[in-house]
């Protein structure tokens, strides 16, 4: 690690010089960012994928209880799919936990409300601890819960101010947790955007990787937006970008990075926040992702932002990669449906979707066996 004092270097990836230097965002200078240099870029194709399988159609979980709101999140763990639906009524819950035994309702929590122990929304990080299904960080006051198995919202801490940076808030619309006292968050400001570690034992932040590699838009936020995913097993990050085809792989035990990159740095067709909303005219390419312990699963439109919502003919994609970054399998999904987020399912070989242009939104895919010596299927 070094202090980043005249600039920051971009993340290396294929159309960028891997000892390019770049300015150093303002936002970012009190922390020190990993430099890296020489790490190799890979220049990848969706042609790369061993094999490309069509999905006719998908299997629905029904569940005996009803959102009202399709902003949703899940995780799976401990034999309970853990559900957050972004309500909106006072009194009603944002936390419902099934039994994927029988797909039941075990328990709903977390209280729409502005009062105490109440929540506007929330976000759900996996816990690895047994007796933990999840942690859930409240967006409204920064305090951390751990939903445990005995169905109890047990309040853990409030975010401490960072005691080495000033004024600092972090980003955390896609936290990960390492352990029961470490998150992995964002930091944002006017000129620049990186991630960070954040030690709630001894209130210090850390600085990870620095994102530096196109100046299109004024909003750094919405530039280096996409999901984050953690691997405890193996000690890395996963982190796709929905408005470049790209994706990175970061080894925190090594300090090394895996760059893939897929064809051209198409540029943004606008340059304000307000025309990004408004015009829907970019591509968006990995919407959500989530992992076990052998794979990274990337959800992938590669199309208009809106496009989707317009024409019921086109198809997602379900991308699978190793946590070495080698393309796995590609699964066009079934058009007509809206795929927003996962998670690993019981068994290695079966994941959970959300599709939330549906009331029924909860479906499950069973993997492709990449053992078998069965020919490989036509690339689509």
């Amino acid at each position: 690690m070094k202090r980043l004092l005249p600039a920051i270097i971009g993340l290396c990836l294929t159309t960028i010089s891997c000892n390019e230097v770049k300015r150093e965002p303002a936002a970012l200078e009190a922390l020190d960012y990993l430099i890296i240099s020489e790490d190799p870029a890979n220049e990848t194709s969706k042609k790369d994928f061993p094999m490309e399988i069509t999905l006719d159609s998908l299997e629905c979980v029904p569940l005996d209880f009803i959102t009202t709101n399709r902003e949703i999140d899940i995780l799976y763990k401990n034999g309970y799919i853990i559900i957050k639906s972004l309500e909106k009524v006072s009194g009603e819950k944002l936390v419902s936990v099934v039994n994927a035994a029988d797909n039941t309702l075990t328990a709903q929590l977390a209280t729409v409300g502005t009062g105490p122990d109440e929540f506007t929304d929330i976000r759900l990080l996996p816990s690895y601890e047994e007796d933990a299904l999840c942690y859930i960080i409240s967006l409204s006051n920064y305090k951390l819960y751990r939903l445990t198995d005995s169905m109890t919202l047990d309040f853990v801490t409030t975010l401490p101010e960072p005691k080495n940076v000033k004024n600092f808030r972090p980003r955390l619309d896609k936290p990960e947790m390492i352990d029961s006292m470490t998150l992995i968050i964002g930091q944002s400001g006017k000129e620049g955007y990186g991630l960070c570690s954040y030690n709630l034992h001894d209130s210090t932040i850390k600085g990870l990787l620095a994102f530096d590699f196109t100046r299109d838009l004024d909003s750094w936020y919405l530039v280096y937006d996409g999901p984050l995913i953690y691997n405890q097993k193996q000690n890395k990050i996963a982190y796709a970008f929905s408005w470049y085809d790209r994706f990175l792989i970061y080894d925190l035990t090594n300090d090394s990075i895996t760059s893939c990159q897929s064809g051209k740095i198409e540029p943004m067709n606008v340059k304000t926040r307000t025309e990004f909303f408004e015009t829907g005219e970019n591509n968006l390419y990995y919407n959500s992702g989530f992992s076990n312990d052998d794979y990274i699963f990337l959800i992938y439109l590669g199309d208009k932002v809106y496009a989707h919502d317009r024409n019921e003919t086109r198809h997602h994609y379900l991308e699978q990669y190793t946590w070495d970054g080698e393309p796995v399998c590609r699964y066009r999904l079934p058009a007509g449906m809206v795929y927003q987020n996962g998670s690993a399912g019981a068994n290695p070989d079966e994941i959970y979707i959300v599709n939330k242009s549906q009331d029924d939104f909860l479906y499950k895919i069973k993997l492709h066996d990449h053992t078998s010596t069965d020919s490989k299927p036509e690339l689509i």
